[in-house]
């Protein structure tokens, strides 16, 4: 993945409307959850790492540091995997593509089911600009926790 290419402004940041210009996204899960720095200004990021939320983009601190991050994050879900619809979405599917991730379809945010029946397989840039536009059309229009 080009780690510049991927940030730019005008990609699928630019459908979250302001939501993710504040990070520095440099790797993902295989539903889009990205993990992040946050940007200070344009020659320094955060230390600490961010996990953001695919259908929200809703932060969360998963670390102090990268090294935290790596241990807590990287080797203890490869030594093993917590989220149980991902692992049972490997087995069904099977793996995807670095350059896909896997969306539901409908949108859980619509109303749509979790399940692995609903996954799609979609290129990563449009599953995340999908997401940004179901998200910001979501909350302009008022709707709760977005």
């Amino acid at each position: 993945m080009d780690l510049l290419a991927w940030n730019e402004p005008n990609g699928w940041k630019k459908a979250w409307k302001g939501r993710a210009d504040l990070y520095f996204c440099f790797g993902m899960s295989a539903f889009g959850d990205q993990w992040a720095y946050r940007i200070i200004d344009q020659d320094a990021l955060s230390a600490e790492v961010y996990q953001l939320y695919c259908s929200t983009f809703e932060e969360d601190l998963v670390a102090y540091s990268f090294e935290e991050f790596v241990e807590l994050e990287l080797l203890e879900v490869a030594r093993e995997p917590f989220d149980a619809m991902l692992v049972r979405a490997l087995n069904e599917l099977g793996p995807i593509g670095p350059s896909d991730l896997w969306v539901f379809s409908p949108s859980p945010l619509l109303g749509g089911p979790e399940t692995v029946e609903q996954i799609l397989t979609m290129p990563a840039v449009a599953a995340m600009s999908v997401a940004g536009q179901i998200a910001t059309a979501l909350e302009g229009a008022g709707m709760p926790d977005l």
